[in-house]
């Protein structure tokens, strides 16, 4: 058993459902309100475009905007592009590091297939 699996089990579900009904090449905001419309009729509760504060040795530096936190436990990062860049990744497991959140899934929307990663903090 990995961490919040049910959880995850239905996140991907939800993902799919997204990605089978419109398909790759749409707009990133497209596949967050997808997602949150499909969150919505599951009960699952959700926040979207969370702000989380930046700190460097006890003093807030900056903030960043996560896309949505689940369940007041996951991240997830939507991305609608042709490869997941390293950058991506990167930026993903600086949002696990900057927050208390234990993990994070990277989905990606823009390919022939969806992409989903499981990042732990």
């Amino acid at each position: 058993m990995y961490l919040y699996q049910d959880l995850t089990y239905k996140l991907r579900g939800i993902f799919f459902e997204v990605y089978n009904n419109l398909g790759p090449g749409l707009p990133e905001k497209v596949y967050q309100r997808a997602i949150i419309w499909e969150l919505k009729s599951h009960k699952i509760p959700y926040e979207t475009e969370k702000i989380i504060d930046i700190i460097y040795k006890g003093t807030k530096v900056g903030q960043q905007r996560l896309d949505l936190v689940v369940s007041e436990k996951i991240i997830v990062e939507i991305k609608a592009v042709d490869n997941i860049h390293s950058l991506f990744v990167k930026q993903t497991l600086a949002y696990l590091k900057a927050s208390s959140y234990k993990l994070a899934l990277l989905v990606n929307f823009g390919g022939d297939k969806i992409i989903i990663r499981r990042y732990i903090n």
